[in-house]
């Protein structure tokens, strides 16, 4: 039986006879991974606020790649409040 492993994002299969395959995992995307984030804040959390502080994590970063930074941009959209609708 082969042996797994798992390296970054990447995935290296070694086969009995040693040969090594490589497989690209793919990451959940940016929306994904907010709707995640929304669901694992507590009840009452202040939004903008959380939002702020997962923005301050990943502006510490040296570099975004284009997920991380469409994520950033989603949840600027919550502490600027867009996306809000009114209910009459």
């Amino acid at each position: 039986m082969g042996r797994i492993d798992h390296r970054a994002n990447h995935c290296v299969v070694l086969g009995q006879d040693g040969a090594a395959s490589s497989h690209r995992r793919s990451l959940p995307s940016p929306e994904d991974v907010f709707i995640a984030w929304l669901l694992w804040l507590p009840d009452g959390a202040d939004l903008p606020e959380a939002a702020l502080q997962e923005v301050a994590r990943l502006d510490r970063r040296p570099a975004l790649s284009p997920g991380a930074k469409r994520l950033r941009d989603l949840l600027l959209a919550v502490v600027r409040g867009q996306g809000q609708r009114q209910v009459q």
